[in-house]
C-alpha cells in the first residue's frame, strides 16, 4: 500500500522495534525515509530526491556536484614539453 503511489519523495516510519523499521525501509520505494522522525528533518550532507515520478535525481552534498557538473579537460601549450627529450 505504501508503494502504490507513482511518487516516492519522502516517507516516515514510526516503530518501537528498529529492526522491523529497517526491514520496512528496505522495501519502501522512497528517496528519503525517516525512522521515528518527521519527514521534514533532513541533513544537507545527505542526498535528497525522490524515486519514480518524484524529482530529477539527487541534490545536496557531492551528489549535487555530479548532477550539476560536466567534466571538461583543458590542455594548454605553454611553449615547452613537460616530457624530457
Amino acid at each position: 500500500m505504501a508503494n502504490a503511489p507513482r511518487y516516492g519523495l519522502s516517507m516516515a516510519i514510526h516503530a518501537a522495534n528498529l529492526r522491523v523499521a529497517m526491514e520496512a525501509a528496505k522495501r519502501l520505494k522512497s528517496g528519503q525515509i525517516c525512522i521515528n522522525e518527521p519527514v521534514y528533518s533532513w541533513d544537507y550532507f545527505n542526498p535528497w530526491g525522490g524515486f519514480r515520478n518524484s524529482g530529477l535525481g539527487r541534490i545536496a552534498g557531492r551528489w549535487s556536484l555530479d548532477a550539476f557538473s560536466e567534466l571538461k579537460t583543458v590542455m594548454i601549450n605553454v611553449g615547452r614539453s613537460p616530457w624530457p627529450s
